[in-house]
């Protein structure tokens, strides 16, 4: 049999025996936790990250709408690179060093031996579809904020038919307050084209699609448009109302393509007669798109 495991070894320097012990090898996942022998693995019993399927659904629909985002700011990229090295070092610890006077086996090892610092799962690196979910909401309430920053505009107005006021100051007669009917917004597949526009404008107004829900009218990849405050600003941009005439009786906006190109469609109703204009998705104030100027709509 051979004991050559069990020779006492001399050390050249003080000539004091030692007994040679084998050297077991660590676990090849460092993020696990041995008991005892190897292959007991202690489970983190912290919750597995769940994201609702239909929450799910409409941050990929709101992704999928979103315009190229463009480079990253260099002070960002850096962060992200620290904040993934912090997390590294984090994840595998190669145990605090051993202590000046700490208590030691014959064997010149700690008695404890070697010492493995699990990260809980709060400190683990979080699925990429949260990061999406978060970044989704972050560009959601950056278009919101931009809707409020249109109630600032110097007339006042905050919603399609309210009280409006002409450049020079002068006040008018308030125009009767919109009713719920009074505005419609949509999204649609219709291809709409300046041979058939007005055609197709009255088809919208004569047959009307479900309204856009409130989530999807904020996408970024829609844009401001398809809110009601976003909507005024375009229509006041191209001319469609003003401070002075009477606010429209029914307002229509579909966001579907003119001609090819993302654009919204929209079709202003005053006193009987209906006029329709297309527009870029990006139609605000000061910056209106202009696709397809006003059109009589029969």
């Amino acid at each position: 049999m051979d004991e050559s495991a069990n020779t006492p070894e001399h050390d050249p320097d003080d000539g004091v025996p030692r007994r040679a012990h084998p050297v077991l090898p660590l676990p090849q996942d460092p993020g696990r936790f041995v008991d005892g022998a190897l292959g007991h693995e202690i489970e983190d019993d912290g919750p597995e990250p769940h994201l609702d399927p239909s929450i799910e659904a409409e941050v990929r629909a709101l992704l999928a709408h979103a315009p190229a985002p463009g480079p990253m700011p260099d002070a960002v990229s850096e962060r992200i690179e620290r904040a993934l090295l912090d997390a590294a070092r984090l994840r595998v610890d190669p145990g605090p060093l051993l202590a000046s006077g700490a208590d030691t086996g014959t064997d010149g090892h700690p008695g404890g031996g070697a010492v493995l610092t699990l990260p809980s799962r709060a400190e683990r690196p979080r699925p990429i579809y949260l990061v999406a979910a978060v970044a989704a909401a972050a560009a959601v309430v950056a278009v919101g904020a931009s809707a409020l920053h249109l109630t600032k505009r110097p007339n006042g107005a905050a919603v399609v038919g309210d009280r409006y006021s002409s450049a020079a100051g002068a006040s008018t007669p308030a125009s009767p307050p919109p009713t719920s009917e009074g505005l419609h917004i949509q999204l649609s597949t219709t291809a709409y084209a300046r041979g058939s526009f007005a055609a197709q404008a009255r088809t919208l107004l004569d047959h009307p699609g479900q309204p856009i829900r409130g989530l999807a009218a904020e996408s970024p990849g829609i844009g401001p448009i398809a809110t009601p405050i976003g909507l005024e600003a375009c229509l006041e941009e191209i001319g469609a109302v003003d401070g002075t005439r009477p606010a429209p009786d029914h307002v229509s906006a579909d966001v579907a393509t003119f001609e090819g190109r993302p654009a919204v469609v929209v079709v202003v109703t005053r006193a009987g007669a209906s006029t329709a204009w297309a527009v870029e998705r990006s139609c605000t104030t000061s910056a209106p798109g202009l696709l397809q100027g006003a059109t009589p709509v029969p």
